[in-house]
């Protein structure tokens, strides 16, 4: 398990070399926060290749992503309800701290579709509850990843 920059959970499925310089990687995230003034709920999954300079696990890499996410966030004043896919590039690095254990550090940018309805939950008095419908493509940060890995 382990925590990015917007504080949401997030379990790697499973990270293994796959030839010599390269590896896979699947994760999904899962970002249930309700509170009085704001509500989320975001599923994602995002599926990448790693290309490491000597050898996997160890030293730089560059990558690159595809991603799918379903979400739902909003305040009192607006709410979102969508999904977005997309795919991206990253470079990071890792350091092997002990036999099993390693830290890395990733950064990345991706190109999203997203999809989305929008509206006001609450209305001034004798106005309607308007549904806007968003379609566009962003330019975004990708990745902003800090993380222990512990390999088996």
């Amino acid at each position: 398990m382990r925590w990015d920059w917007q504080r949401e959970p997030s379990m790697p499925v499973w990270m293994w070399p796959y030839r010599e310089k390269w590896s896979v990687e699947a994760s999904a995230y899962w970002n249930p926060i309700s509170t009085e003034s704001l509500r989320t709920k975001v599923l994602g999954a995002v599926v990448g290749v790693r290309r490491w300079r000597f050898e996997p696990h160890v030293g730089f890499f560059w990558g690159v992503h595809s991603a799918l996410a379903q979400y739902r966030v909003g305040n009192r004043n607006k709410r979102y309800n969508g999904w977005a896919v997309g795919v991206g590039a990253s470079a990071g690095y890792s350091w092997m701290l002990h036999r099993r254990w390693n830290f890395s550090l990733e950064g990345g940018i991706g190109l999203y579709y997203m999809n989305d309805t929008r509206w006001n939950p609450a209305p001034p008095p004798g106005e309607d509850v308007f549904l806007r419908h968003y379609r566009r493509i962003a330019l975004a940060p990708a990745k902003l990843e800090a993380s222990f890995s512990y390999m088996f």
